[in-house]
C-alpha cells in the first residue's frame, strides 16, 4: 500500500520525541519534511530524525514576499505573467500569499478587479440578510456563502490561492441567488389583484362632457 506522505512544521519536543517518531514506526506513514522559522533548527531536527528535507518557513515566507513587491515594482500593470512567479523567485516557489501572487503575475489592475469582484459578492450577501420573506434553506445557504468566502479570503493570506475555481463559483452563487429572488418578487407581483378604481376627478368629467355616456356634472 502506498504510504502517506506528511510534512510536520514545527521542532517542539513533542514533535521531535513523541509525534515523529511514532509516525516513522507507522507503515503507512512517511515524514517527506520538518519546517521551523529557524532553518537551522530544522535542519537539525532532519538529521537527527532521518527526513529528507527541512524548511526554514520563516525566512522562506518572507524571501518571497519580498520577491514579489520587487515584481509588483518591476512590472506593475501587465505584471510577470500567469504562472511565472517561482521562475521569478529564483527559489522554485510561489509566494504564500494570494493577493502578492495576482500582483505580481497579473499586475496591480488585476488585483483591483479581483477585489471587487469579491466585493461584488459581499453587497449581493448583504442585500440577501436584509429581506424578512427567505425560505429557511436560503438563509442557510446565504449563511454558507458568507462563511466560505470570508474563510477564503483570511485563508488567502497565508496560501497561494488565486487560480483555485472555489471562489469564483462562490461568488457566482452570490449572483445567482439574487437575481432568483429577484425574479421570484416580479413573479409573485404579476398575480396581484388590480388596485381598486378611484372616484373620478371633477376636471375629468368636465373634459367628457358632450360625449356619449357621460356624466353631467352637479351644479
Amino acid at each position: 500500500m502506498k504510504k502517506i506522505r506528511f510534512g510536520i512544521l514545527g521542532v517542539a519536543k513533542i514533535a521531535t520525541e513523541k509525534v515523529i517518531p511514532a509516525m516513522q514506526k507507522c507503515d503507512l506513514c512517511e515524514v517527506a519534511a520538518i519546517a521551523s522559522r529557524d532553518q537551522g533548527r530544522a535542519k537539525s531536527a532532519a538529521a537527527q530524525l532521518g527526513i529528507p528535507a527541512a524548511y526554514g518557513s520563516y525566512e522562506e515566507r518572507k524571501f518571497l514576499m519580498y520577491r514579489a513587491v520587487d515584481a509588483i515594482e518591476a512590472y506593475p500593470i501587465f505584471g510577470i505573467g500567469v504562472g511565472d512567479f517561482p521562475t521569478y523567485s529564483g527559489v522554485w516557489r510561489d509566494v504564500h500569499m494570494t493577493y502578492l501572487q495576482v500582483a505580481a503575475e497579473g499586475g496591480i489592475p488585476v488585483l483591483i478587479i479581483y477585489l471587487l469582484f469579491f466585493r461584488k459578492a459581499f453587497r449581493n450577501l448583504k442585500i440577501l440578510r436584509k429581506r424578512t420573506d427567505l425560505d429557511t434553506e436560503v438563509i442557510l445557504f446565504v449563511g454558507a456563502l458568507t462563511s466560505s468566502l470570508v474563510g477564503f479570503i483570511v485563508g488567502a493570506l497565508f496560501a497561494p490561492e488565486a487560480y483555485q475555481y472555489f471562489p469564483y463559483f462562490a461568488v457566482v452563487f452570490t449572483a445567482t441567488l439574487l437575481q432568483t429572488t429577484k425574479e421570484q418578487d416580479q413573479g409573485q407581483g404579476s398575480a396581484l389583484p388590480p388596485p381598486p378604481k378611484r372616484g373620478r376627478h371633477f376636471l375629468e368629467v368636465y373634459a367628457d362632457r358632450g360625449k356619449t355616456g357621460a356624466v353631467t356634472p352637479a351644479r
